[in-house]
């Protein structure tokens, strides 16, 4: 089984979301994606209760991991769970993934989807700055690696000097 993680972080920049409608829950907020790809008709019965119950039990975690069988959609899960989140709490929020390649996945899937995501990898000097920007402002959801959250140190230890 794959993870993946959410965090939200409050906004501490003024965000404008006029033209957004919030949504009641994650699951009304599919229901509403004008964007969303013909292919993606429904919810799996499975997702509808995994947004039910996040909405009825956690809608006060700062941070939510989600953990299901590779293929059970928890994808789209997770990121409508991050859109209802950034739309209604003016949140900006941050959508993790284990590697790169599956972070640029995700972000495949939010267009497919219907949501504002930005896959932002790598350094962050390097982010596209309208993208960063967006991001910043509230505007639209990060998707990144957790090294690049949480920018490990790495210290390297030469054995031939005394400690």
């Amino acid at each position: 089984m794959s993870r993946e993680k959410i965090m939200v972080k409050k906004s501490v920049f003024k965000t404008d979301f006029v033209n957004e409608t919030k949504p009641a829950d994650p699951e009304a907020l599919f229901h509403d994606l004008k964007e969303r790809s013909p292919e993606v008709k429904h919810l799996w019965s499975q997702q509808a209760d995994l947004l039910r119950a996040y909405h009825k039990s956690h809608l006060e975690s700062p941070d939510i991991a989600l953990e299901l069988p590779t293929g059970a959609g928890k994808t789209l899960v997770g990121l409508l769970i991050a859109e209802f989140r950034r739309r209604n709490f003016s949140e900006r929020v941050t959508y993790l993934c284990p590697t790169r390649q599956l972070a640029h996945q995700v972000g495949v899937h939010a267009h497919k989807y219907g949501i504002q995501g930005h896959v932002l990898v790598g350094r962050q000097r390097d982010y596209p700055p309208e993208k960063f920007n967006e991001y910043q402002s509230g505007k639209a959801i990060a998707i990144t690696t957790y090294s690049g959250l949480l920018k490990p140190v790495i210290i390297k230890h030469n054995s031939s000097k005394p400690p």
